[in-house]
Order: structure tokens, then C-alpha cells, then sequence
């Protein structure tokens, strides 16, 4: 069984993704000079204007010294009942990002609806086909 998941994960980035980003921490910057230079002639709420355009510049330079940023990103995530593991896979380059043991819930298949079968009998034909998966 298969399902589809967006996860937030880091993407390299290209030469033209990163000289845009360079280019808006340049012009962020050139606003917080020309902001501090109007906060010193008007007093006022200036602070916080420059300390959030500063925070902006923050994250570009960060991701420009990274070369690469956290973009939603599809993921396949598959569940092994045979080694009783959930493997998430990134969509675009295949690469596996997480493996891990089932949870309780997880390794609860459900079972069909059959007329004159009663519940405990259809546990015990689940048991046994995890059992044959597992060995």
C-alpha cells in the first residue's frame, strides 16, 4: 500500500534561484539603510519595520550561504508489512528521507466484511498471512 504525503524538505537550489535571493537580501538592505537613515530624522515605529526587514535579510542570507531553502515537497510513503516498516520516499529524486518501525495502529490491517465469518476467525486468517509475510 502506497499513499502521498507534502513534506517541507530542503531543495538545492540553482545558480538563478540564488542570484535572485542574493538580489532581494540586496535591495532588503539597501531599504533598512534608507529606513534607518528616515528612523533618525522621524521618531516613531520605525524600530520594528527595520527589525523585521532585517529578519528577512537574515533568512536570505541564509539561504544563500546554504544553496538551498525548505520548499513542500510530494513524498510516497510505503508500508512494508513483510519487515513491519513505513518508508517515505521524496517524489523528485527518489531519495529515501525516513524509515521507521510500524506503529500498533499501522500493522492493523482491516479486514473484509464476509458473510458467516465470524471476527475471531478472521483475526486468526489475518495472523497467519502476517506470519507467512513476516518468514
Amino acid at each position: 500500500m502506497q499513499q502521498k504525503d507534502t513534506r517541507s524538505l530542503p531543495v538545492e537550489l540553482t545558480e538563478q534561484e540564488l542570484q535572485a535571493i542574493a538580489w532581494k537580501m540586496a535591495r532588503i538592505d539597501e531599504s533598512i539603510d534608507e529606513t534607518e537613515e528616515e528612523q533618525k530624522r522621524v521618531s516613531g515605529g520605525y524600530k520594528s519595520k527595520v527589525a523585521s526587514m532585517q529578519a528577512q535579510k537574515n533568512v536570505y542570507r541564509r539561504t544563500v550561504l546554504d544553496k538551498k531553502e525548505y520548499r513542500d515537497v510530494e513524498c510516497s510513503i510505503e508500508f512494508d508489512y513483510g519487515h513491519q516498516e513505513v518508508i517515505t520516499t521524496r517524489d523528485d529524486t527518489d531519495e529515501e528521507i525516513e524509515r521507521r518501525t510500524m506503529t500498533k495502529d499501522e500493522l492493523q490491517l482491516e479486514l473484509p466484511a464476509t458473510p458467516g465469518r465470524s471476527r475471531k476467525k478472521a483475526a486468526r486468517e489475518n495472523e497467519r498471512t502476517i506470519e507467512e509475510e513476516v518468514s
